[in-house]
């Protein structure tokens, strides 16, 4: 199957997932608020976030793994990827012994960590057991899976994860039917969802890299693994930076505000997170080719690829951005009723603001895996991560901003950063000029900028009383959108070329 073929099948499945689990959201948290309240639904993403702290030690082993393996295949050189393979699988085994350890000082000591009502304690408990074997159970199975990635395959990367998606909610609703109501119940499905990958992965595996035997004794190297550490500990630094910037707004509420305030804040970054995981599924449809191009040393295809990735998730991603920038209001009073639907709206529409900038620009990042140069961006990031706890800190203290003053500071921060320094360091990775990306960044920005004018003036029109009513409007919010923003976006070459497939594919 030819690159742009492939890149197109993986967006296809990327998204596609992505609607299943958007899907999933959308009908489960209010399923889920209802039935065990919306304090007891907010220590699930708070728990899960405390867990996805064990990826800033996994990642400094396992995020380049799939690069290395990608050039010595690649390069013809089987032997060194089977060394690399099975280097990071025992690393796995060891570190899967000491987040065990750790799992169990966590449930003896949480109420110590979180401010946890006595009534929710042993749940707690659970479901903080839970969460980390299936995060124990992740990065084994991802590792199995890698051949996904290596072989450009993101679409069965997808059909994994629709299966665990859909798993999951199954396993949700069975407990929640034949049993009394728990948090409890969340966290064993998603270990059954682990457990599902797991087995997926496992024959993904065995399919797609057949020639990567598993022979630890012979295969294992320590020169493999101190590689692997010397470029993946700048990503253990940008996932510690992620934290900061991502995952600790709902501990800080948590501790400093209260566990209410963190449920609200949990059902405002609901959607937000689900277009950060679009933007993450739509670029990752594009880095492996990355990887490959670069690894046969075809510099200009890789420049023209970048380009056209991030006009693509450009056109795609404003959409979504748009609609929350414009529509959150009415969404969240459809949704979740019981809630200040102008409240929630605002502290969305705060959470969205820097996707202006961040949104178009997200396959960049993957220049500064693909070139091996994560040192500064990690630093910077990192640098960042630390501003913007210090500054949320300061606000708590000294002001009555309260909850405002954590999207607010995140807003700022990552405005700045996505705009100047990404699109510019990235063009010093592939040695060309500091400008090369600003004018297809600056067309996305009109994009959005366009999707939001076109849904203020759909909302002024039509008024929403219903569910049907929103989603007439979002229907012609995108295709008055998208037909405008590929004239903006897309060159006339591209166009003609695009209309061209389209036709072609329609007459089969």
């Amino acid at each position: 199957m030819s690159a742009n073929k492939q890149i197109a099948k993986n967006l296809i499945f990327n998204i596609g997932v992505f609607i299943i689990n958007s899907g999933i959201s959308f009908f489960l948290s209010p399923y889920l608020i209802k039935t065990v309240g919306k304090e007891a639904f907010s220590f699930y993403p708070l728990i899960s976030n405390l867990v996805q702290y064990s990826n800033i030690i996994t990642t400094a082993i396992g995020s380049m793994a799939g690069r290395f393996i990608t050039m010595e295949l690649y390069g013809g050189r089987v032997e060194e990827a089977e060394s690399y393979f099975n280097s990071v699988l025992i690393a796995n085994w060891l570190l899967s012994l000491f987040f065990s350890l750790l799992t169990i000082a966590g449930v003896i000591y949480i109420a110590e960590i979180l401010t946890v009502p006595e009534l929710l304690l042993n749940d707690v408990r659970w479901i903080f057991a839970l969460s980390s074997l299936a995060m124990i159970i992740s990065f084994n199975s991802e590792l199995l899976g890698i051949g996904t990635y290596i072989k450009n395959r993101i679409d069965l990367n997808s059909l994994m994860r629709m299966f665990a998606a859909i798993a999951n909610v199954l396993c949700i609703f069975f407990l929640f039917s034949y049993y009394t109501p728990s948090i409890i119940y969340i966290g064993i499905a998603a270990v059954v969802s682990g457990i599902v990958s797991l087995f997926i992965n496992a024959h993904y595996k065995k399919s797609l890299l057949p020639e990567l035997r598993i022979n630890l004794l012979k295969s294992f190297s320590f020169s493999k693994i101190k590689t692997l550490l010397s470029s993946g500990i700048w990503n253990s630094i940008n996932q510690l930076s992620n934290v900061l910037l991502t995952h600790i707004d709902l501990l800080i509420t948590n501790i400093f505000i209260s566990a209410a305030a963190t449920g609200d804040f949990a059902l405002v970054k609901m959607a937000p997170n689900l277009i950060y995981t679009l933007l993450a599924l739509l670029s990752g449809s594009f880095i492996p080719n990355f990887n490959i191009l670069y690894a046969r040393g075809k510099y200009v295809e890789l420049l023209h690829e970048i380009k056209k990735s991030m006009k693509i998730v450009g056109i795609l991603i404003c959409i979504p951005i748009g609609f929350l920038l414009v529509f959150a209001d009415e969404f969240f009073s459809l949704w979740i009723s019981s809630v200040d639907s102008n409240y929630l709206f605002w502290l969305s529409f705060i959470t969205v603001l820097p996707m202006i900038f961040g949104s178009s620009i997200n396959p960049i990042f993957g220049v500064f895996t693909v070139t091996n140069n994560l040192r500064v961006p990690s630093l910077v990031l990192l640098a960042a991560g630390i501003l913007n706890t210090a500054f949320i800190y300061l606000l708590l203290k000294t002001t009555d901003l309260g909850i405002w003053s954590i999207p607010i500071v995140s807003a700022i921060q990552q405005s700045i950063r996505n705009f100047f320094f990404t699109p510019m360091y990235a063009s010093v990775c592939l040695k060309q000029k500091l400008t090369i990306f600003y004018p297809t960044l600056i067309k996305c920005c009109i994009a959005l900028l366009v999707v939001c004018t076109v849904g203020y003036v759909i909302k002024e029109i039509i008024t929403t009383e219903s569910w049907t009513m929103l989603i007439v409007k979002s229907a012609f919010l995108t295709v008055i959108s998208l037909t405008i923003n590929m004239y903006i976006i897309i060159t006339r070459q591209e166009r003609k070329l695009l209309i061209s497939k389209a036709t072609s594919f329609m007459k089969r």
